[in-house]
């Protein structure tokens, strides 16, 4: 595991925020510099309360930061690096694990998911990594490659994991710690 002492690491939870059980969780209880972003309301809100809880979080220091959304988390990362000049300040990277495919079917009518349609395309201002489960019931394989190409992400697949999140039972989920320490590394290359 790399030391994070130089790197901020700020997670960015989906829906209902990432509960006990999940990997998010469990990467804040072994590293207590990880930070996470809180919604006011985990349930709603609109896009905007969302993008600007991100937006001064980031903005609350100037440390190299990395975000690792997870689900509705990557779409509201995406959404503010869209709103951002052409540099994103701090953030020199992010890690995209399993963003919810809010355009598809699945959101039913009424489910704040739906608030922040449509699902942004543009480049991102900062290198990104995009992980994909085969079986993810939120993103299909066909889309997760579509906002691969469109954010300018390098795909990594990580087998049959669900959505990513807390039913995967993934622990401490090593696979995509050594992911991040991946982006850490390059973002200190890259200074």
């Amino acid at each position: 595991m790399t030391s994070t002492n130089d790197v901020r690491v700020l997670l960015v939870p989906g829906g209902g925020n990432s509960g006990p059980l999940h990997w998010h969780t469990h990467w804040q209880a072994d590293d207590p510099s990880i930070e996470r972003v809180m919604q006011q309301g985990w349930t709603g809100g609109s896009r905007e309360q969302w993008v600007g809880a991100l937006d001064r979080h980031v903005r609350s220091s100037e440390r190299p930061t990395i975000l690792v959304p997870h689900s509705l988390g990557c779409v509201v990362v995406c959404q503010w690096a869209g709103t951002r000049p052409a540099s994103a300040g701090p953030v020199v990277g992010a890690m995209l694990v399993a963003p919810a495919d809010v355009d598809a079917e699945w959101p039913p009518e009424g489910s704040p998911y739906r608030n922040f349609r449509p699902m942004p395309r543009g480049a991102l201002p900062f290198p990104t990594v995009l992980v994909a489960s085969s079986n993810d019931p939120l993103l299909s394989l066909p889309r997760a490659r579509e906002f691969a190409q469109a954010w300018r992400s390098r795909l990594a697949l990580v087998g049959s994991l669900g959505h990513i999140g807390s039913d995967s039972a993934l622990g401490n989920w090593e696979h995509g710690r050594a992911l991040l320490d991946e982006l850490i590394r390059q973002a200190r290359a890259a200074r």
